[in-house]
């Protein structure tokens, strides 16, 4: 624990350094490599991971609904290029991806569907839960960033 906060001051100062015009790289901060996972980020990981051998690969999940991938990309609310990024390295695709085309699939969208679009309801149910996904991630964001301040607060006084 103590090594993730400790390296996360090292990087705000490394970032606070960069800010002041000063030269200062990566480099010469020996940062140590590489970062340890959180247990939030392993849990991510292996719900990532049952999901992938849930539902398949990013490709066959989007040849088995029928859809194209603009009309994949619409509905998951991304870019076309994060699409193509993914499909060549799916580690880098993030969980609630993972998760919305398996609320997806689950729902059993398919091209004998009149539409290849989710109904309002399912959107507004698919918005708020990455809504939710995003404030759990920076509620975690600023724990990490107060506990990195203790840190630094008890180091002074001893």
């Amino acid at each position: 624990m103590y090594f993730i906060v400790f390296h996360n001051v090292l990087l705000l100062y490394t970032i606070r350094l960069k800010e002041v015009k000063m030269d200062l790289t990566p480099s010469d901060v020996n940062l140590p490599s590489p970062r340890s996972r959180s247990s939030l980020k392993m849990r991510y990981e292996a719900e990532v991971e049952i999901l992938k051998r849930q539902i398949g690969d990013l490709e066959a999940v989007r040849n088995r609904l029928g859809l194209s991938r603009r009309k994949l990309c619409q509905l998951l609310m991304v870019d076309p290029s994060a699409w193509t990024r993914w499909t060549k390295d799916e580690s880098k695709v993030p969980p609630h991806v993972w998760k919305t085309l398996q609320l997806v699939c689950d729902q059993g969208l398919s091209r004998s569907s009149t539409s290849a679009s989710l109904s309002a309801e399912q959107i507004s149910e698919n918005e708020r839960a990455l809504r939710l996904l995003k404030r759990q991630i920076w509620i975690l964001y600023m724990v990490n960033l107060l506990l990195a301040l203790l840190l630094i607060i008890l180091s002074l006084k001893f």
